[in-house]
């Protein structure tokens, strides 16, 4: 009987130094994504808290804009194994260190955010070529809220070009989904992730 609040005390010991663990890891796998998607995730952070407190996500505003592609990179981005777990922890962890290690939001809100977001931005229409390439690449996450989200940026450009795009993104041929994103490359020749998607797409086609 003596032994238990010695092994409670331990217990609580080794759950506190894995939570640590757990922060640290999160901090660091922050930091190896790219800076201007580093700025995006921060700020959803920050549209989130901001939402909670009753504030419209259209008034919180950031000098200078957070640039769209970065915001669809980090909607579409996956959940690591870690990120779930860590989500799951993260409420039982002292308060003071859920200051300095906040809560990773998961994919739902991520395209809540993003796509309330998006509906006041000026430059919607950067987003679709993202989201292009998000939608042909198996590994992407969020990809309803994706799809959505195609759909109503693609109100900014003809529909020659969306409604075509969004039946081949759907289609499960992989050949059809090249074909849209070397049609939405004509439109965007200069963006880097459709850019990137195609040489994948082709490489992968290779036999």
């Amino acid at each position: 009987m003596k032994r238990r609040p010695l092994q409670r005390l331990i217990g609580g010991i080794a759950v506190v130094a894995l939570l640590l663990l757990a922060g640290a890891l999160a901090y660091s796998l922050h930091y190896r994504v790219p800076a201007e998607d580093r700025v995006a995730e921060d700020f959803l952070s920050t549209m989130s808290r901001q939402r909670s407190r009753g504030i419209s996500p259209s008034e919180v505003k950031t000098n200078p804009p957070v640039p769209v592609p970065a915001l669809v990179r980090v909607m579409v981005r996956p959940d690591s194994a870690f990120t779930r777990l860590y989500r799951k922890t993260w409420d039982n962890l002292p308060s003071w260190l859920k200051r300095h290690c906040p809560r990773p939001l998961d994919e739902r809100t991520r395209g809540v955010l993003v796509r309330m977001y998006l509906m006041n931005h000026e430059n919607q229409a950067d987003a679709l070529p993202v989201l292009a390439a998000a939608l042909t690449n198996p590994h992407s996450g969020n990809r309803t809220a994706a799809l959505a989200l195609f759909h109503d940026v693609g109100i900014w450009v003809p529909d020659t070009i969306v409604e075509p795009a969004l039946k081949g993104l759907q289609d499960t041929n992989a050949a059809v989904q090249l074909q849209v994103l070397e049609s939405l490359q004509k439109v965007w020749p200069t963006q880097p992730d459709l850019a990137r998607r195609i040489d994948e797409m082709r490489h992968e086609a290779k036999p």
